[in-house]
């Protein structure tokens, strides 16, 4: 059933680019993408050492009149599971007004500063100005609005239309069984929404950006754990989660540094989460309670561009997630009082191996990248060579992370470190070529026996475009 979804999802996309595509000033085309890794595995792991996936993706952006026009992007993905699945990413239609009119010798603007109205209404992609905890396809409304001195963004829309091959949304107990479950086809049902302030250049050309978003699990309630039920009496546990992130971030060039810029983020997470907590009415002396989350986020970094040095960039950045020492697992884990584990709705990971998420994580990293041969006139110009060094460590000092390998039960902060290589290369515009290297040396006295001490990954990508 789910491969007959696929194949329709896809044809869907095929038939309406290839349809308008024939319209003069319509913009179509594709990518194809092939990724191949060699890693490292544990033995007595089912993982595989060699994966490799394929990415098709076919666009189209056509104008409907004066102000209107229409986006469509769909994607298929074959891995080495086997696995295939398609699904539209993006479909919605967008309406801009502009309010500015521009002549050769200046720019008119209406009364109050308006320069800009434009709202999309279909399916497209949701995020929140930093990219640290919501970025995920939706059906529904997004408007933004942009004046002289600010510009404002909300959006809303609904996440259970989207295959799950391709929602990043994976935040509670039922979404990991769904998942798994080959007879579910849709992502966790989800009702996600955003909003944003931008005040640019607001103070010797620093900018300060204020946002909010959430997210609404709309899963019926009796279909989960009810709250204050005896843990005795639960076969599956797993309940609701319901989150809300404040998000400021200021972010500009440092004064007299020259090409030093730097960015400051802070999130504050709220909601609610389900876990097992204490509870001296229950036969067991447990039950599975709501507990309110109460959980931060801070992140600091700086860029130093030297773009006469081989077009060179320099950068360190320090992530700060806050964990929950009390957390029996990553997911639903909380056993007292606040959940203090940071959730975000669509975390990013860090670390082309360890892959560390936010939640009970610190990350420090530094970075250098250059470009080579920057300057020349032959094709090895545009190769752009990058290193990182990771340093990973759990904020609580002990709990569970979003890393399987790492043992809840002991003491430690510190998890490893991992130095990772990376080169891209694009020797013309419709053809691009990258390799990743990356090598983790972990903490074993924080790790569980299976796991390895080093671990390797070695990826290859290349991109087509048509």
């Amino acid at each position: 059933m789910n491969r007959l979804h696929a194949v329709w999802g896809l044809a869907f996309a095929l038939v309406i680019a290839f349809s308008v595509g024939a319209e003069p000033a319509a913009d179509w085309g594709g990518s194809l993408t092939t990724s191949s890794s060699v890693q490292s595995v544990p033995d007595g792991s089912d993982d595989d050492a060699f994966v490799n996936s394929e990415r098709l993706v076919l666009y189209l952006t056509a104008p409907l009149g004066s102000s209107w026009e229409l986006v469509a992007q769909g994607t298929a993905r074959f891995d080495t599971s086997p696995l295939f699945a398609a699904d539209v990413e993006k479909f919605y239609f967008q309406n801009t007004i502009d309010f500015a009119d521009q002549t050769a010798e200046r720019e008119v603007q209406q009364p109050g500063g308006l320069l800009q109205f434009v709202s999309r209404t279909g399916r497209f992609s949701l995020s929140e100005p930093t990219g640290l905890v919501l970025r995920q396809a939706v059906d529904g409304v997004d408007v933004t609005v942009s004046g002289q001195r600010s510009r404002i963004d909300l959006g809303a829309g609904y996440a259970g239309l989207v295959n799950k091959e391709f929602s990043a949304l994976s935040m509670s107990l039922q979404d990991s069984a769904d998942a798994e479950d080959g007879d579910v086809y849709f992502g966790p049902p989800r009702l996600l929404g955003r909003g944003t302030l931008a005040l640019p250049g607001l103070v010797a050309r620093q900018n300060l950006t204020l946002a909010f978003a959430f997210q609404q699990d709309l899963r019926d309630p009796d279909s989960v754990v009810q709250d204050g039920t005896d843990s005795a009496d639960v076969a599956t546990p797993g309940g609701l989660i319901d989150t809300q992130y404040a998000i400021a971030r200021v972010d500009g060039p440092i004064p007299g540094v020259g090409t030093l810029f730097y960015s400051l983020t802070y999130v504050f997470n709220s909601g609610r989460v389900m876990g097992l907590l204490d509870d001296p009415a229950a036969n067991s002396g447990s039950s599975y309670q709501y507990s309110p989350i109460r959980a931060h986020l801070v992140r600091g970094d700086v860029q130093y561009f030297l773009p006469e040095f081989f077009s060179a960039a320099a950068s360190a950045a320090v992530t700060y997630s806050s964990g929950d020492d009390d957390y029996q697992a990553f997911t639903e884990g909380n056993t007292d009082g606040n959940a203090t584990m940071f959730t975000a709705a669509t975390p990013s990971s860090q670390g082309a191996v360890f892959g560390l998420q936010s939640g009970n994580s610190t990350v420090a990293e530094v970075s250098w990248s250059m470009k080579p041969f920057s300057g020349s006139s032959g094709l090895t110009e545009s190769l752009l060579a990058r290193a990182v060094l990771y340093s990973f460590f759990r904020s609580a000092g002990s709990g569970p992370v979003s890393v399987s390998d790492v043992d809840a039960a002991t003491s430690g902060a510190y998890l490893g470190s991992e130095v990772d290589l990376d080169f891209r290369w694009r020797p013309f515009s419709d053809l691009g070529v990258g390799l990743t290297s990356g090598f983790l040396f972990a903490n074993s006295d924080v790790m569980l026996d299976s796991a390895n001490s080093v671990d390797y990954v070695l990826r290859l990508n290349a991109s087509l475009s048509f």
